[in-house]
C-alpha cells in the first residue's frame, strides 16, 4: 500500500552532533549524530533526530547556533546504538517538558556489539527518566506519517543480497543471539518537489532503505542526509551501493559519521558538487518552491 504524504512548505536541518566539525570551526564534534529539524507545514514542528553519545556538546553547539532546544516537541531515534541515544537522558532532563519519543518498539532491548560484554544500546536509565519528566514513547513498526509531511519508514524490507547485517547481538536470558537491527528506521520529509531521506546509520542498507521508501510513498528520493555505514564495507557492497546511488538522479547527498573516509572520497568524486560531507554546524534548508539554500 502506498502511503499518502502531505507536504511541508519549508524544512531546516541543522547538524548538532557529528564525528567531524570542520577546519577552524567553533562547534564541537563527537562520535554520533544529532540533527535539529524545524519543519513548517500545517503547523511548525521542532524535532530532534537522534541525540549523539553526549548531550553537553549538543547543548554547546545549539547555543552557538541560537537554537532553543526547549522548543523541541518530538525526539526521533533511528536505532538503539549509544552514539545515537546516549545524550537522550540528559536532554530529557534539560527539556523538562512532556515530549514524544518516536522509535521502533524493540529499541530498549539488551544490545551487544561483537564480543563486548557490555550493553551498547539505549542507556538503562532512560525509561525511568522518560517517566519522571512525563515524556511518552510512540513506538512505530510500520510506515507512518507522524506529523503532516514527515514520515517514519518503519521496519525496512531487506531485499538486497549484498547488504548484510552482522556483528550485532541481543541478550535473551543468558544467551546471546544474532541481532539484525530491525529497529533501524529513518525519516522522510516531503517538501514540495523534495523527498528528503534522513538516516542514522543505514544498518538496513541504504539501497534497501531507498527502495522501501520509494515503494511505500510512490516518490523518488531526491536528497539523502546521514550515515551510510560503509566504513568497513567490502568491494562488492561498496561499488554496488555507489552504482545504485548514481542511478537515483539525486539533487544532493550529505554523508558522514559511519559512511567511511574511502566511501566519502568516492562519493565526492562521483557526485561532484552534489556531495557534501556532514559536519557540525552544517545547515540545509529545503523549500516547497524547489529552491535550496
Amino acid at each position: 500500500m502506498v502511503v499518502k504524504l502531505r507536504s511541508l512548505s519549508r524544512a531546516e536541518i541543522f547538524v548538532l552532533a557529528e564525528d567531524y566539525a570542520g577546519y577552524n570551526s567553533p562547534f564541537l564534534a563527537q562520535h554520533g549524530i544529532c540533527f535539529y529539524i524545524k519543519a513548517y507545514g500545517e503547523k511548525e514542528i521542532n524535532l530532534l533526530f537522534d541525540t549523539g553519545t553526549y548531550f553537553d556538546p549538543i547543548l554547546f553547539n545549539s547555543k552557538i547556533a541560537r537554537i532553543n532546544l526547549k522548543e523541541v516537541s518530538i525526539v526521533f531515534l533511528s536505532h538503539c546504538h549509544i552514539d545515537h541515544t546516549g545524550g537522550l537522558a540528559n536532554f530529557l532532563s534539560y527539556a523538562a517538558r512532556p515530549l514524544e519519543i518516536v522509535a521502533h518498539p524493540d529499541i530498549l532491548r539488551e544490545h551487544r556489539v561483537e564480543s563486548l560484554d557490555e550493553h551498547v544500546g539505549v542507556p538503562k536509565e532512560v525509561p525511568e527518566i522518560v517517566e519522571r519528566v512525563n515524556a511518552h514513547w510512540r513506538f512505530v513498526r510500520e510506515p507512518k506519517e507522524i506529523v503532516p509531511g514527515i514520515w517514519v519508514t518503519g521496519e525496512i524490507e531487506r531485499k538486497t543480497s549484498f547488504e548484510v547485517v552482522e556483528g550485532f547481538y541481543t541478550k535473551v536470558g543468558d544467551e546471546l543471539i544474532e541481532d539484525k537491527m530491525l529497529d533501524d528506521i529513518s525519516l522522510v520529509l516531503n517538501v514540495g518537489q523534495h523527498t528528503v531521506l534522513i538516516t542514522g546509520c543505514s544498518h538496513a542498507g541504504i539501497v534497501n532503505i531507498v527502495k522501501h521508501v520509494e515503494k511505500r510513498i510512490g516518490r523518488n528520493v531526491t536528497e539523502i542526509i546521514g550515515g551510510l555505514h560503509l566504513m568497513n564495507a567490502g568491494e562488492e557492497r561498496l561499488l554496488k551501493t555507489i552504482e545504485f546511488l548514481e542511478g537515483l538522479e539525486l539533487k544532493n547527498l550529505y554523508c558522514g559519521h559511519c559512511t567511511g573516509f574511502r566511501t566519502e572520497c568516492l562519493l565526492s568524486e562521483r557526485f561532484k558538487n552534489k556531495f557534501t560531507k556532514l559536519h557540525c554546524g552544517l545547515r540545509v534548508v529545503f523549500k516547497g518552491d524547489r529552491s535550496r539554500s
